[in-house]
């Protein structure tokens, strides 16, 4: 199976809330490219480079040898990785990203750099802290397993 067609059915098959599936766009904005240059991606017109696929494992929660079809075997990166976040981790982030998107709502007219910003450009900075606070917590993790051995 091409690497394209598995990572198209694997968005598929990945849900964001309950019977809806990531749309191209989301995940194409989750990895900071324009939607066509993922769809590209998807098709095989473009190749896939070993930092978008290792996103898009973290996006899909799969290893990058199932992603790139190396493996048939479906295990999640947390089951292939002790430096990935745990299921508590994962509910304690989803709480504070909830608490941060509450925090720009109640703002009236929220600001950037001076500018007013639009509904699109708040779920943009939403996107980003949550990716943020992601990474920090498998840089940390990661760290501090080293340290312990």
């Amino acid at each position: 199976m091409a690497s394209n067609y598995r990572i198209k059915k694997i968005r598929l098959n990945t849900f964001d809330k309950p019977g809806r599936h990531l749309s191209g766009t989301y995940v194409a904005r989750k990895l900071g490219i324009s939607p066509q240059y993922y769809y590209e991606i998807e098709r095989g017109e473009k190749n896939l480079s070993a930092e978008v696929a290792l996103q898009l494992a973290e996006i899909f929660n799969v290893s990058t040898d199932y992603l790139l079809g190396k493996t048939k075997q479906n295990e999640s990166v947390a089951e292939t990785t002790s430096s990935y976040i745990s299921k508590k981790e994962e509910e304690d982030i989803a709480v504070r990203i909830d608490e941060i998107k509450e925090d720009l709502k109640s703002l009236n007219n929220p600001f950037f750099l001076g500018e007013p910003m639009c509904e699109e450009a708040v779920e943009s900075l939403i996107e980003a802290i949550e990716f943020s606070i992601r990474q920090t917590q498998r840089v940390n993790k990661k760290h501090n397993t080293k340290n312990k051995k």
